[in-house]
Order: structure tokens, then sequence, then C-alpha cells
């Protein structure tokens, strides 16, 4: 029965703010779960670790490669499985895409993305904004130039892609734009990017040398630079959304974006 009912439903009956409202509280079920004492430890399994942000396919179709950010987290970690379901939800975007049969869902489909991503940033759940925009800009769906163009004729469509790439703007490693972003968000819900946030704390390791001083002391200026960033992070947690869960899509969405 649930197999028909799969077969039966697709993504483009859904309206955007829906799809992006059930996406949030999907990522950020997952985002309360963290806690600042599993920060603090990954910021030490971080150590000394160079990590580039990439918006490359292998970061989208791949989870683990081998200079992946994951591998430097326990296997157990929250923030490991917070990670790479964003990652699987890059991957899921830009499949629904690419293996969808015919041509004018797939224009359907790439302006309903630009929709979703754009619902989210509204929201403050820069997480899924960032996993669209990712999937939008791999490869395999920038090689479907016809379906593109096509959506790209709507000015609204390109309006907001356009807008996007200004929330999402990535140079280097320079994540400088979801950051403010983020941190204007004082007193509302948030789920923020949070692979942005663990490259900060891997700077702030190399930055700030050893826990341990040469002369034997605590390095206080490194656990105070530290525990800023953790704090930025724990932060969006103090509110929650109060959006009304739809069990019918929710499940949908859970069990095509695993």
């Amino acid at each position: 029965m649930r197999l028909n009912l799969l077969r039966s439903w697709h993504l483009l009956q859904l309206d955007s703010a829906d799809v992006a409202r059930q996406l949030t509280l999907m990522e950020s079920r997952h985002f309360f779960t963290i806690t600042y004492e599993e920060l603090l430890e990954t910021s030490t399994a971080l150590a000394g670790r160079s990590l580039p942000f990439s918006n490359d396919d292998e970061e989208v179709f791949g989870l683990n490669g081998k200079d992946s950010l994951t591998r430097s987290l326990p296997k157990a970690s929250p923030i490991r499985d917070f990670i790479e379901s964003n990652r699987v939800l890059s991957s899921w975007v830009a499949s629904t895409i690419i293996s969808e049969q015919e041509h004018a869902r797939r224009v359907k489909l790439i302006e309903l993305f630009v929709l979703v991503a754009d619902e989210c940033l509204q929201m403050g759940n820069f997480s899924t904004m960032m996993a669209v925009w990712r999937a939008l800009h791999c490869k395999p769906v920038r090689m479907l130039r016809r379906a593109n163009s096509e959506a790209m004729q709507s000015n609204r469509t390109l309006t907001l892609l356009a807008h996007l790439g200004q929330a999402c703007a990535v140079k280097g490693s320079d994540l400088s734009s979801v950051h403010s972003l983020q941190e204007a968000r004082l007193d509302s819900p948030c789920v923020p990017f949070l692979e942005g946030y663990m490259l900060m704390l891997a700077e702030t390791q190399r930055e700030w040398g050893e826990d341990v001083t040469a002369a034997g002391l605590i390095n206080l200026s490194k656990a105070r630079a530290t525990a800023r960033v953790v704090k930025k992070i724990v932060r969006h947690q103090h509110w929650r959304y109060d959006f009304q869960v739809s069990f019918r899509l929710d499940e949908n969405l859970c069990m095509r974006a695993r």
C-alpha cells in the first residue's frame, strides 16, 4: 500500500512553502539534538585539519571522500550525522531533477527547488538553503542546459536565483554572506549551515595553537575563541519552529530523501 502511494505521488503536487516547512522541521529536529559538549569535542577532533568548503560534485554525491570534513568526526557523532544528512538532501534534490524523464517536469522541478531554497532563506533555514543551492549548481544538473534555460525564462525564478546567489556566495572558504545572515537572526528560529561553523572551529584550532602552551599553561585564548564559536551555534537552539507537521508529507519526504 505504501509503495503504491509513493508511485502515485509527485513532488510537483506540493506547494514550495509546504516542502520548505517540512524540510525545515526535519533539519531542525536533527539540529536540536546536538549539544555544546559534542561541539567542544568536535572542535578538538578538527585540530590540524585544513577544510576548504567545496560545492564540487563529489560533495553532492559522495559523503566520505578522503578530504571530507566528516571523516575527522566520530562515527557516532550527531554533528557528523547532521552534516551527512545535509549532503544526502543535496543528492536527493539533484537526483530528483536528473531522474525526471519528462522535460516539462524537469523545468518545473528546477523552478520548485529555487522557490524552496528561497522559502528556507526567509524561514532562517540556512542548512537546507545551502543544500538545495549546492544541488542546483552541481555539474549533472547544470548540464541540463535546455531545462535550466527554460526555467530561467521566469522573471521570478531568475530574480530569486540571483538573490540566493548573494546569500550563498562562497569565495574559497569564505562563507561570510551566510554567516552574516545567520548572525542577524538573534531572536527567531534558525537552522544554521553547520558545515560553515565547523570550518570556523577548524580555523580556531589552527590559529590559536596547542591546548597547552610551551610554558605548561592552559591556552585560555584558544578556549575563549572556541567558546565564542560554540556559543554562536547553540544560540540558534533557543527558539523552535511552530509549523504544523504534515505527517503524510513528512513521511514521503523522509523516505525519498534517504
